[in-house]
């Protein structure tokens, strides 16, 4: 009544009231009816609704509520900007709808609300104007975060991704709390509904959503752009990247509709995915010019000639000597390498593969020359001179000739060598903290700036990517390393991220690569890292594990892989269809363990999904998208599992008969529900229709 005494219109819902208004500004003198519930606009799917004190909240039509959101800024002092509750609020009916946040002669921050692609997801953007006459310095600034998430089901599944490869990206119950690079994603058990949060514009800065769970609830959901400290100048404004709200019924497909948006906006590099050969998971770094001539000589002869395309020789082939401390910053070849890399391009060439190489172009090592030579190319820590990190420098990408050397790097390695493909590793010391020559940019602009050079000069030729920030990196790499770096281990608890996979094994790289599938042929191709098969570790593996581990850390976990857990790898590399790249010496490798290793090729051209059932977090689901009907399960645990799926997961008829691919095993069955055989821990299966 209040309402409609002061000339307004008051409709009811789905449940929610709405008062729509033509009055634009609000600013006090509403009763609290008004305060509470003012402005209800449709976006898409979606219904932003304004509420009391500032804050709105996010409705989506099939049941998602994420509400009584707030804005927020940090300044660099640490402290946060008043509360919205106390600055004066305007609404802009629009197109597009708007909030505007004014803090009087100080700061203006306006919130903007549209579809975007389909009409699931809505975007949310945030523009910070600095209204004063000085200048001040962000930290950072949040265009959503809420305690308040409800579904009409229970959310009992969150999905993290971390920046880099090491970054966990995994699959988890409620409890505990993350901060997810980029995005992360809401699901319940049984796969009937998700919720995506995620950034846009990932070259503009560093972004992550922040989750707080406990067992039973979702405590709290915060979107962060990361200012790094940047001043903003009077009468200037900044808009962060756009925050992309999206949901469905589906997880997989959300995930897939968010990495397209995203790639709408920054480019992305996808085609046929490479295979190969790598030296580093037998050789460790210790191989020279002859070993690697050796294992072309034997690949040439094998039946993988016709497998592959790419030989990439890995770290070590700059070192002075053999045991030489690291000297990356150094690009040129090492006592290894006698007859230098153009030549060894050139016999790899001859035989009939790509020449690749590997690289570490954004570090430096202390016993470089490089270092010794030009220390102000190095990010600096401030007057105590280079910034190290872990023991090496970081190559300052804001500085013009550190970009120039980079420049003449890669014109070598390309012009005058002769190599088409590059694996650019430890990219993360591109983004790492300290004082840079320009301090205007962020981490994520700068590592742009150096990535783009190396682009500039490869033109069409591969670059990988490993060890990188994922987000700013989209759009110009051609493939992305993507989990954890594998071993002759099924596990190893070394390097763990809350307990759950450790590091240097194939459990750990099998995680990374079922739930960042959804990133495949979107922003790149996937890599998962080499294909490991053997039943033994090599010398140099052991040798290179007991100096950093030693070996009381390694008594009791041995190398070499059983029989299923090689084949657990090859079929999830195959399903997924990603770069399957070998990483044995062949010479060595048993007949059964080679019969094995050629079931990785060719890479799968019907590329899988995830099956949106998370019910046994152990137990991975994924199927092919199109093309003959695969169905890969894979079980990551220590005991024999089970699993049953409603048939509609998998879209397949009332009756069925699969067939193992490797092993020719069949079962049948018929009705709602498809129980799969048993399956042992660290094993796979890759049950195809039939």
């Amino acid at each position: 009544k209040d309402a409609c005494d002061r000339g307004f219109s008051v409709i009811v819902e789905r449940g929610f009231t709405a008062v729509l208004t033509s009055h634009r500004q609000y600013n006090g003198g509403c009763s609290n009816l008004l305060q509470k519930e003012l402005s209800n606009h449709r976006v898409g799917k979606w219904r932003i609704q304004s509420e009391a004190a500032g804050a709105y909240s996010l409705l989506y039509a099939e049941g998602i509520v994420l509400g009584e959101c707030l804005p927020s800024v940090e300044l660099s002092d640490a402290s946060l900007l008043p509360e919205p509750s106390q600055w004066e609020v305007i609404l802009d009916e629009g197109p597009p709808f708007a909030i505007e946040y004014v803090l009087a002669d100080r700061v203006v921050l306006t919130l903007r609300f549209q579809t975007v692609g389909e009409e699931d997801w809505v975007a949310v953007s945030l523009r910070i104007t600095n209204a004063s006459s000085e200048s001040f310095a962000v930290r950072s600034v949040s265009p959503l975060q809420t305690s308040r998430v409800k579904a009409d089901v229970r959310l009992d599944r969150s999905l993290r991704h971390g920046v880099d490869l090491v970054g966990l990206a995994s699959m988890n119950a409620l409890g505990g709390s993350y901060s997810s690079h980029a995005c992360a994603a809401l699901a319940d058990s049984a796969g009937t509904r998700a919720l995506v949060l995620g950034f846009r514009e990932l070259d503009k800065a560093l972004c992550n959503v922040d989750v707080v769970t406990t067992a039973d609830d979702i405590e709290t959901l915060r979107a962060v752009s990361l200012r790094e400290s940047i001043p903003l100048p009077p009468r200037q404004s900044l808009e962060i990247p756009s925050l992309l709200v999206g949901a469905g019924n589906s997880l997989s497909e959300a995930m897939r509709e968010y990495a397209g948006l995203v790639a709408e906006a920054m480019g992305s590099r996808t085609g046929p995915v490479k295979t190969g050969w790598c030296s580093w998971y037998y050789y460790y770094g210790t191989d020279a010019e002859e070993d690697v001539l050796r294992n072309l000589e034997t690949l040439a002869a094998s039946p993988f000639k016709d497998m592959v395309t790419v030989v990439q020789i890995d770290d070590g082939w700059n070192l002075p000597t053999p045991r030489h401390a690291r000297v990356w910053g150094d690009w040129y070849p090492g006592a290894k390498f006698p007859h230098g890399m153009r030549h060894v391009a050139e016999q790899i060439r001859k035989a009939g593969f790509v020449p690749g190489l590997w690289l570490a172009p954004f570090s430096v090592a202390p016993d470089s020359q490089l270092a010794k030579e030009h220390p102000d190319w190095l990010v600096q820590s401030g007057a105590d001179g280079p910034a190290t990190y872990e023991g090496i420098h970081a190559l300052d990408l804001s500085h013009p000739k550190a970009l120039d050397f980079v420049r003449t790097t890669f014109e070598c390695v390309f012009d005058d060598w002769a190599y088409e493909y590059v694996k650019l590793d430890f990219l993360m010391h591109g983004i790492q903290e300290g004082v840079r020559h320009d301090p205007t940019l962020t981490t994520a602009q700068v590592f742009r700036q150096g990535l783009g050079v190396i682009r500039a000069v490869a033109g069409d030729r591969f670059i990988l990517n490993c060890g990188a920030p994922m987000g700013p990196s989209i759009g110009l790499c051609d493939g992305m390393r993507i989990g954890f770096d594998v071993s002759s281990r099924w596990s190893m608890p070394f390097g763990m991220d809350d307990g759950v996979v450790g590091n240097c094994n194939i459990r750990a790289a099998a995680i990374q690569t079922v739930w960042r599938q959804w990133m495949h042929q979107v922003w790149w191709r996937n890599d998962p890292d080499c294909l490991i098969v053997r039943a033994y570790g090599s010398e140099p593996e052991k040798q290179l594990f007991s100096s950093i581990f030693g070996q009381a850390f390694l008594d009791g976990l041995p190398f070499g892989l059983e029989y299923e857990e090689a084949a657990f790898w090859v079929r999830l590399v195959w399903i997924t269809g990603t770069m399957a790249v070998i990483g044995e010496n062949l010479a060595e490798l048993s007949p059964d363990r080679c019969e094995l290793l050629k079931q990785a090729f060719p890479p799968n051209s019907w590329p899988a999904r995830w099956v949106d059932w998370y019910k046994n977090l152990n137990v991975n689901l994924l199927k092919t998208e199109s093309g003959p009907v695969v169905v890969g399960v894979f079980n990551i645990g220590d005991e024999t599992e089970g699993v049953a799926v409603p048939r509609s997961k998998l879209a397949i008829g009332p009756a069925w008969t699969f067939r193992e691919r490797l092993t020719g095993e069949t079962f049948s069955g018929s009705g709602d529900c498809v129980a799969l055989p048993p399956l042992p821990p660290h094993a796979g299966r890759l049950w195809e229709l039939i």
